[in-house]
């Protein structure tokens, strides 16, 4: 070839190669930057793919982002989907073996895996860890996945294929386990990952980021792949189950450093050294937890220190965990704990658990636990004593080819001890071959009032062989006793195998305060044919026995075993006998026959009989059940009160019933139903008497009688009386109610809505005649109501009344009434109350000061809300045109009281008028809980009382508020005009001396008060008020605060002035030149100060007063100064001493009296100087069993002849006076005359004589 034609065919190559290398740059730019480029490729692909592999729609560039919008993967029971797929990378870049993205992104992928069987772990080596070279290298900014799920289903469980028989898992557990299917699924959300670059051997990430089950996870490190794979990872996590971090460094093929720190639920840090060689090995593990409170079980348990060392040398795993631990009141609770797993991976194989735990426990400490676990059984308010005893728990178990078992080294606490051992299946412990036994001993273990335990020896056994059970225990306690329990010499033998023996007794049970000697329990038998004996005698000798045949059954008839399902066992029960006797009364129930499942239920002829018969036969099969009832003069009393008795006594806290219910029933009653449904009821009763009695309600019915009458969709009770009366014991308001004959009706539909009519005729209201002895029943008619109708309509869930009362006359009360059922505080209410009253003279008989009365009230009310928060709305008034009572001087007239209420408050405001004034009065109450009320009362020149004798106008300005039980008074009131006239002082200002006692008193204890009180008053007397009796007339002045608070006595402290007064003493007038009274707290003994003056001839005398009330002190003065009996003469006679007459000296002694023993002594003996008299001698004592005050005075008028005169004031202020003349007629003989109401006269013989230790002195002197 020439020359020229090589140049040409190299040029045509050239233009050849060129074309070629242009078309594949242009086919290759299509294909790397047009979106059709790219759709062509994937066509290609398409073709290739396999058919495992689907992909979705495809759209982008090479060059910018390729988007799928599906890819799916299936092989083999895994699926992979993924959605939306963005991918953006430089694929130029594979020309260098590299792969650089700067983001891949997804909307989900979902992973689920279905598998027929899951091969278990196979103990055998794990891989060696080899070198990883990847082909390319890989370099991502980030990746981000907004939902990830992975779902795996698990039907089978089988031993892997080259395991070991050895450490297989046993055939039993394995067909238990095969049967069994597991679903697993984990969720992952908001996956972002940084910086994910693969070059060679080395992995690393910048940082992870992702949420799984509400848990924040990142994640960042390295990570090379080559010889011993150094790296360095971090993990943590954020979350409300879990928080904590994980760091590893190192190599992993040689050594490495593990740290875990987690701070919730709990605090702690593990450290460990760690490598991979063939399974993981951990070296110098260890565990440490500070001080901190975990849960479990749902108990809070404190740990006050944790710690725990561990070690893998795989596969065997040894560790020690050591506990103090602080549980509710147990403190200081030790436990340590030695495990040893001989393969981790099949611990079921072989493995091996020691326990020990160690405490030492007071008596406080158990006291609380039992009365947290047993608040009604053990006494709240009695301290434990002070002892502490030890605990030590010593357990090992022990697992051989998935059989566990357990063993007791040593149980003690206190001075019982105890010991456990057993053997079970771990993954069915019900299994065969169930073993568990014990035994407890003891002398005693006691705690002050709360648990005591003495002399225990019990064992139990519990077997289960070929699907047998046997349990048995065998056991005696000497003493068992809890605050509300005692049990003495308890014994007991049982065994439930193939044939039920059972022998249970005591000498003694005492069950809050009730007493069962010599209790018993017998049964004997099989489940399918037992019998069983109950015997104890209780309180009064009363022998109680009950004996009878039972079958337990299963609802296929096949016997009942322990392994059968309890729900759905049969119990029927034949020849039941019981009887409680004493010497008072017997009490006799038997059946034929009772037969009890969860569905259906029997009862044969069960008859209770004693003091007439009750007999009741009843049958509920699934929904349809019947009733009757045979009632043969059967007294409801016996039955009653043996069911209160026993109520009481067996329970802490009894409900409350009524002190006694008499009555004799005789009739039948029958019903039947299906479900909640009432389908019928026959009933033909009567009661010819009727009692029922409570606290402070009485009521006696006679001839009651209860038919029933069967009509087309309902039945109708007709309950018809003779009388009904009602005693009210109220301290309040006794009162007694007595209806004459009368029915009501009730009207029961299938759904148990129950329509009720009660229609009463001349229902009287009686209330106690004061005028009677209190000893008597007599009572005083007070008020007729002509028509009493109440008809409504109760159902599940509400119920409607209405109430129509007509009284006198055209008085009606009438109300609507509807509310949620039950009635409790948060059921809706509503409905209407109308009163309309015109005529009052019903209150004349209640209040006999009453004279007049005539007015109206008149009031409309709507009500609403709920009964704690009711809403009343309505107005009405209560008006007053003549309202007299003329004791008090009292006349109100063309008076009105608006009462009006809004929301949940009642407003009252209102005036009273009277001729001489008027009273305001305005409040308001809040009728919802709490209650709270105010009221103020104001007034001018209003007249309390005026009449012949007295006269009291006041102007009030009160104030009351109630509020959580507590009234609060306060206020001024002023005594505009008073002319009161004391013609006696009250009794009670008659108080008992210090020294007297007064026997057989009532020691009257003082009930609480149904509310606290402290009322403050102020008492203003104006320039008219004036007072008069014993003597005294007197204006009063001054001011005076009073105060009466719960508990304490009345308190006034203030001084009241007697201005312009007068003073009659000794038949004379004194002028009052000043006086007061002291109030300086107490308001039964004040303080008086008083200055009385007389003018004689220009000489001033007078008494001056002053002490207290009940210890007044009585000076005498003059101006000009004078002896005192000279002034006492001026005083009463105007004239001096020594013109006296002796008459006139006799009325000046009687004076003298007044001025006390001491200062009347001194008087006495001058006065009777000047009347001749020698050896006057005064005295006082109390007389009539310190009802009266004897004062006499005495003179001796020579050896033989004594002159006295006497007077005498009992507690009416009455006086009696007289003379006394005793004439000695011989030493022993005396001539006795006596003046007064009546004159009398008397010979009194006296005689001396000596006693007994007079006597013997007598002869001692002799002797000497």
């Amino acid at each position: 070839m020439s020359y020229f034609k090589k140049k040409a065919l190299l040029k045509w190559f050239s233009l050849i190669t060129t074309g070629l290398m242009v078309i594949t740059l242009l086919m290759l730019s299509w294909l790397y930057t047009t979106e059709s480029g790219l759709q062509w490729l994937a066509a290609r692909i398409a073709q290739l793919q396999p058919q495992e592999l689907r992909l979705g729609k495809i759209s982008g560039t090479l060059n910018t982002r390729i988007k799928l919008a599906e890819l799916e993967w299936q092989q083999e029971g895994t699926k992979v989907q993924m959605t939306e797929l963005s991918v953006d990378c430089q694929w130029l870049h594979l020309i260098d073996r590299l792969l650089s993205c700067d983001s891949i992104a997804l909307s989900t992928l979902a992973v689920s895996s279905v598998n027929d069987e899951k091969t278990a772990s196979s103990p055998e080596a794990l891989p060696k860890l080899a070198t990883v070279t990847l082909p390319i290298a890989l370099k991502v900014k980030q990746v981000t996945m907004a939902s990830i799920s992975y779902q795996a289903m698990t039907a089978k469980i089988t031993p892997a294929k080259n395991s070991d028989p050895a450490t297989s898992i046993p055939s039993q557990r394995a067909h238990s386990a095969n049967t069994a299917s597991a679903s697993t699924e984990y969720n992952v959300s908001d996956l972002v990952l940084k910086k994910l670059a693969f070059a060679r051997s080395k992995a690393s990430v910048g940082a992870l980021k992702l949420t799984f089950d509400e848990h924040k996870i990142a994640v960042s490190g390295y990570l090379d792949m080559r010889k011993k794979w150094p790296h360095q990872l971090a993990v943590e996590v954020q979350g409300a189950k879990i928080s904590g971090n994980v760091k590893s460094k190192g190599n992993i093929s040689d050594s490495s450093q593990l740290t875990l720190q987690l701070q919730s639920p709990n605090q702690m840090l593990v450290t460990s050294d760690w490598f991979y060689n063939q399974g993981l090995f951990l070296k110098r593990g260890i565990l440490i937890a500070d001080k901190q409170q975990v849960e479990l079980a749902s108990q809070a348990i404190d740990l006050e220190k944790t710690k725990a060392n561990f070690e893998l040398n795989w596969p065997k795993l040894s560790a020690k965990l050591q506990i103090q631990a602080r549980w509710q009141e147990f403190k200081d609770i030790q436990l340590t704990i030695n495990t040893e797993l001989a393969n981790v991976v099949d611990w079921r194989a072989s493995s091996a658990v020691s326990l020990l735990l160690k405490n030492e426990l007071n008596a406080a400490q158990i006291a609380t636990t039992l009365r947290q676990a047993l608040p009604e059984a053990i006494d709240q308010s009695t301290p434990a004593i002070k002892q502490s005893w030890p605990v030590l728990a010593s357990l090992d178990l022990a697992i051989k080819q998935g059989i566990a078992t357990v063993k007791s080294n040593k149980l003690t606490l206190g001075n019982l001890t105890a010991t456990i051992q057993g053997e079970f299946n771990v993954d069915n412990p019900t299994s065969e071959n169930f073993s568990l036994k014990g035994q407890l001993n003891g002398r005693s273990l006691a705690l002050n009032n709360v648990f005591e335990l003495a002399n225990v020896n019990a064992s139990w056994q519990l077997e289960q062989q070929q699907s047998q059970w046997f349990i048995s225990s065998q056991g005696k306690i000497d003493k068992l006793a809890l605050a509300k329990f005692d049990g003495k010499k308890i014994h007991w033998a049982l065994d439930f195998s193939e044939g039920w023996q059972g022998d249970v007794k005591a000498d003694a049970l005492n069950i809050n305060e009730f007493s069962l000697e010599q209790p018993s329990l017998k049964i004997s038998g099989l489940p399918a044919d037992h019998k069983m004996l109950i015997s104890a005698t209780l309180a009064e000798n009363t022998a109680v026995k009950l004996s009878f045949d039972g079958q337990l059954l299963q609802q296929d008839t096949k016997p009942f075993s322990i392994s059968s399902d309890i729900s759905k066992a049969i119990w029927q029960i034949n020849n039941l006998d019981f009887k409680a006797e004493n010497q008072q009364q017997a009490l006799v129930l038997t059946t034929e026959q009772l037969q009890l499942s969860a569905e259906n239920q029997r009862i044969k002829n069960l008859c209770l009989s004693g003091s007439g018969k009750l007999c009741i036969n009843a049958d509920k099969q699934v929904e349809q059940w019947t009733a009757n009832l045979t009632f043969e003069q059967w007294s409801m009393s016996p039955i009653f009160q043996q069911v209160k008795h026993w109520q009481s006594t067996l329970l802490a806290q009894p409900s409350k019933y009524p002190q006694e219910v008499q009555g004799r029933v005789t009739g039948q009653l029958a019903l039947s139903g299906k479900g909640q449904q009432l389908a019928g009821i026959s009933a033909n009763v009567t009661i010819p008497s009727f009692k029922w009695q409570s606290s402070d309600v009485q009521i006696h019915g006679q001839e009651l009688t209860i038919l029933s009458q069967q009509q087309q969709n309902t039945i109708a009770i007709t309950t018809q009386w003779q009388t009904i009366n009602t005693q009210l014991q109220l301290p309040e308001w006794p009162a007694e109610i007595s209806m004459p004959t009368g029915q009501m009706l009730l009207s029961i539909t299938p759904d148990f809505t129950v329509d009720f009519d009660l229609a009463q005729t001349d229902i009287t209201l009686s209330v106690p005649d004061e005028s009677s002895p209190a000893d008597t029943q007599l009572s005083k008619h007070l008020l007729t109501v002509a028509l009493l109708k109440l008809q409504g309509k109760w159902q599940k869930d509400k119920i409607s009344t209405g109430l129509n009362i007509q009284l006198s006359g055209e008085d009606e009360i009438t109300a609507q009434f509807n509310s949620d059922w039950p009635l409790i505080d948060s059921a809706r209410l509503s409905g209407d109350l109308s009163v309309n009253l015109q005529q009052f003279e019903w209150l004349k008989q209640w209040q006999k000061r009453i004279d007049k009365i005539e007015g109206n009230l008149v009031q409309n009310f709507t009500l609403a809300g709920t009964w704690r928060e009711p809403i009343f709305t309505g107005e009405g008034s209560l008006g007053i045109e003549h309202l007299v009572i003329d004791e008090y001087g009292l006349d109100i007239r063309n008076s009105k009281v608006k009462l009006s209420s809004q929301q949940d408050r009642v407003i009252l405001l209102g005036e009273l008028q009277n001729p001489q004034g008027s009273l305001t009065i305005a409040g308001q109450a809040k009728l919802s809980m709490p209650i709270k009320a105010n009221l103020t009362i104001e007034g001018q020149q209003v007249t309390l009382v005026n009449n012949n004798d007295n006269k009291l106008i006041v102007s009030p300005m009160l104030k009351a508020n109630y509020q959580d039980k507590h009234l609060t008074v306060d206020g001024n009131l002023i005594v505009d005009q008073a002319d009161i006239k004391i013609a006696s002082l009250p009794k009670p200002a008659i108080s008992v001396s210090e020294d007297q006692v007064i026997v057989d008193e009532k020691n009257l204890a003082e009930k609480d008060p149904a509310l606290d009180y402290n009322i403050s008053l102020t008492l203003s007397a104006g320039d008219n008020v004036k007072i008069s009796g014993f003597g005294l007339s007197s204006e009063i002045q001054g001011n005076l605060s009073s105060s009466l608070i719960t508990g304490q006595p009345l308190t006034l402290n203030g001084r009241l002035d007697l201005k312009e007064g007068k003073f009659e003493a000794y038949k004379q007038t004194l002028t009052i030149e000043q006086g007061q009274l002291l109030f300086l707290g107490t308001a039964a003994n004040p303080s008086i100060q008083f200055r009385a003056v007389r003018i004689v001839d220009d000489i001033k005398v007078g008494i001056i007063a002053d002490g207290t009330i009940h210890n007044p002190r009585l000076t005498l003065f003059s101006e000009p100064t004078m002896a005192d009996e000279n002034v006492l003469s001026l005083l009463i006679t105007g004239r001096k001493l020594d013109s006296l007459s002796q008459q006139e000296g006799n009325a000046l002694t009687s004076a003298a009296i007044s001025l006390g023993v001491e200062s009347a002594n001194k008087l006495v003996q001058k006065i009777g100087e000047q009347l001749g008299l020698k050896d006057v001698a005064f005295t006082s004592k109390s007389a009539n069993n310190g009802n009266s005050t004897r004062v006499d005075i005495a003179a001796k008028i020579n050896d033989r002849l004594n002159v006295g005169y006497g007077t005498s004031i009992d507690s009416d202020s009455s006086v009696q006076a007289g003379w006394n003349i005793e004439y000695k007629l011989s030493p022993n003989i005396s001539f006795e005359a006596i003046s007064g109401d009546e004159i009398s006269a008397n010979i009194n013989y006296k005689k001396q004589f000596s006693s007994t230790k007079d006597k013997d002195k007598d002869k001692d002197k002799d002797k000497n």
